[in-house]
């Protein structure tokens, strides 16, 4: 985790102990989805922590990989630009407010409060740092003989245009 700002950094040591956690209480018979997940608010297992807690909470592997992933890849952008108060602030001020909406019901599915979160996320991202060229390489699976349609053997690329 090199040349990483320390807020980033610490929000994903923070969210994969969170996720070690889980792993290892469920050995124990302990469910910490229940407990620290977000529930209904008038649910029996709602608690208000869980406004709090609820944002460090993942599935699976691939959920928090995904999430780790762009934490890392918006979030050290973000960071460097707002700097470390400004950008904790944010982010937690983002997960509090997908959680309320979670909550209350107001976007109607479960998980769409995560779903909510990332697109505060990179859309205020995009808002930063209009320029910035995504790129997304896609593995070649191509054969000898060629093969797979052309959208796979490119990397994808993700950019507005400037001036």
């Amino acid at each position: 985790m090199m040349n990483m700002p320390p807020v980033t950094k610490n929000l994903i040591i923070i969210n994969l102990l969170f996720f070690l956690a889980k792993l290892v209480a469920v050995r124990y018979g302990v469910d910490l989805d229940n407990l620290l997940g977000l529930h209904f608010f008038l649910a029996p297992d709602f608690n208000f922590y869980q406004f709090f807690t609820y944002m460090f909470m993942h599935g699976g592997v691939t959920h928090i990989l995904f999430n780790m992933f762009a934490v890392w890849m918006f979030g050290r952008v973000m960071e460097s630009y707002w700097g470390g108060r400004r950008f904790l602030l944010y982010y937690v001020v983002c997960g509090l407010g997908a959680g309320l909406g979670e909550a209350f019901g107001a976007t109607g599915a479960a998980g769409a409060a995560s779903a909510t979160g990332a697109c505060v996320l990179f859309s205020s991202f995009i808002c930063i740092s209009p320029c910035h060229v995504l790129m997304l390489n896609i593995i070649d699976c191509r054969t000898k003989k060629g093969g797979g349609p052309d959208w796979i053997r490119r990397p994808w690329r993700f950019a507005m245009r400037c001036g």
